[in-house]
């Protein structure tokens, strides 16, 4: 009786990790399709390099200028860098 409970236990167990992991793949195959935000584009390239300070630290602006700079810098495409300007600007809207 214990030993079939034990092997009931590790099918449950195996089960929950194999529902687990493919939940996993699924989101990520949908976040690869999806365009990034701006905010994910500068939490995940600007971090690199900077400590990243809160958006609403500049002004609209100096955010003109700094992301209008990092463009050349970083190579970010016209879109991305709009992107992120738009969303480092919306924290002082």
């Amino acid at each position: 009786m214990k030993n079939s409970l034990g092997i009931m236990g590790i099918l449950i167990i195996g089960i929950l990790i194999s529902i687990n992991l493919s939940s996993c793949t699924t989101n990520k195959k949908v976040a690869s399709s999806e365009e990034p935000t701006g905010s994910q584009l500068w939490a995940g390239n600007c971090l690199r390099c900077h400590n990243m300070p809160p958006p609403n630290a500049y002004s609209d602006a100096d955010w003109d200028a700094i992301t209008n700079h990092m463009q050349k810098v970083a190579g970010f495409t016209t879109k991305d860098i709009n992107k992120v300007a738009a969303f480092l600007k919306s924290a002082n809207h």
